[in-house]
């Protein structure tokens, strides 16, 4: 198991929460350890990764300093489901960031699930 997933849990979720109003809409959870090795309680990643449309397949670097995950429906999507990254600056992650061609293409297939 990497690092950074034993002090960090990335969860994708349809909780009824979700920011969006689509059917079919999933949103980023994370869980952290304290110093005492406890869990502590899920809370959504919120803004700017997740938004009122479709997140997924979410994948983090081995240092967390990098995310990569599908978003489906945006304004500056290739096709329907795009890869997008964002970097995380301190405490929060940096707006998303379309990876574009040849990566995504007006195809359905896109998935950020890779391991680094």
């Amino acid at each position: 198991m990497r690092r950074h997933l034993l002090q960090t849990v990335e969860v994708l979720s349809d909780l009824p929460n979700v920011m969006g109003e689509y059917q079919m809409q999933e949103d980023f959870y994370i869980s952290v350890k304290n110093v005492k090795g406890e869990w502590l309680k899920i809370k959504s990643i919120g803004p700017p990764i997740n938004t009122p449309l479709n997140e997924g397949a979410q994948s983090i670097s081995f240092d967390s300093q990098y995310l990569f995950f599908t978003g489906c429906n945006r304004d500056d999507g290739v096709g329907r489901c795009d890869i997008y990254f964002s970097q995380k600056l301190g405490e929060k992650w940096d707006v998303p960031q379309n990876i574009g061609k040849p990566i995504n293409s007006l195809e359905w297939g896109e998935s950020a699930l890779y391991g680094f």
